[in-house]
């Protein structure tokens, strides 16, 4: 199996002034040039939510053209294409059918396996209520979902996309804690119940995830966790340095037999995760030593 993901392109007009490191106006080129250069022999490139940079001073039909520039940057792909929202979206317009028709792609909990017998599962559950700021639980229909498409994958080779980290636990979520003061607007308050399913699976699962615009690779029991770092995120360099450097984010991962990972990271400070399921590193694998400043909860 080989698949392409990218997270949090954030595409807007310009940059906000409370994101000042977050190159919006970027996105467009940056993901033409994430899919174009997806070899063709790939089984699906994956989108882990975050499309547009949601803006509430802006109308809903400025929401809507940027979704369809979004379809238009991603419609060159050469291979087959898997949408995952994100909060901004779906904060946006709280529907994924609406999501759906504008960006011309599926938004659903969904599962794939690939020709040589790995399970790929989507999740797409809603983010907020009105007026409420912090994340809502995975709904029961989606973590019943999870169950049924773990417990009936071919092999044991599980890889599951959510925008949202599911690994609140340990020293992530004090990292958490430390930049954005409340862990609650990066994780679901039922995480765990996710975790469970998957550890309690005998499955080897990857979890690949975008929105804290934190980059981590971590495992525990017989989960890997991958964060990826958003797309357009900038990096912060000296202030003699005097550069605006872009991430330019994107993960090709790549598994062999049931056991076999390797995390190839392009971009800025590119480099390569090679995994063993049965042989895991006693420590655990910071992915990123230069990190994105703030994080995506807005």
């Amino acid at each position: 199996m080989q698949c392409r993901f990218f997270t949090d392109t954030h595409l807007a007009s310009q940059r906000t002034p409370n994101r000042p490191l977050r190159f919006c106006e970027q996105a467009f080129d940056l993901i033409d040039e994430c899919v174009t250069t997806c070899p063709p022999d790939f089984d699906v490139i994956v989108f882990g939510g975050d499309s547009i940079q949601r803006n509430p001073k802006k109308s809903k039909q400025y929401h809507i053209d940027l979704l369809k520039e979004f379809k238009r940057a991603v419609s060159p792909a050469r291979v087959p294409f898997q949408y995952v929202s994100g909060n901004h979206e779906h904060d946006c317009f709280g529907d994924f059918n609406e999501i759906a028709r504008h960006v011309g792609l599926p938004v659903e909990n969904a599962v794939k396996d690939t020709a040589d017998g790995h399970r790929l599962i989507f999740i797409n559950d809603a983010f907020h209520q009105k007026g409420i700021p912090h994340i809502l639980p995975f709904t029961q229909n989606t973590l019943d979902f999870v169950q049924k498409a773990v417990d009936e994958a071919p092999t044991r080779s599980i890889t599951l996309f959510t925008h949202t980290p599911i690994n609140d636990f340990d020293h992530y979520i004090d990292i958490v804690n430390g930049r954005d003061g409340d862990a609650e607007y990066v994780f679901r308050p039922n995480a765990k119940s996710m975790r469970d399913i998957l550890e309690n699976s005998g499955k080897n699962c990857l979890v690949v995830t975008g929105h804290s615009h934190y980059e981590i690779c971590e495992h525990h029991n017989n989960i890997v966790y991958m964060g990826v770092q958003s797309l357009v995120e900038g990096v912060e360099t000296p202030p003699q340095d005097n550069r605006e450097i872009v991430h330019r984010r994107w993960a090709d991962i790549t598994r062999n037999g049931e056991s076999d990972v390797l995390i190839r990271l392009h971009g800025y400070d590119s480099r390569d995760i090679i995994l063993d399921f049965n042989n895991l590193p006693s420590s655990q694998i910071k992915a990123a030593p230069d990190q994105a400043p703030s994080l995506a909860a807005e």
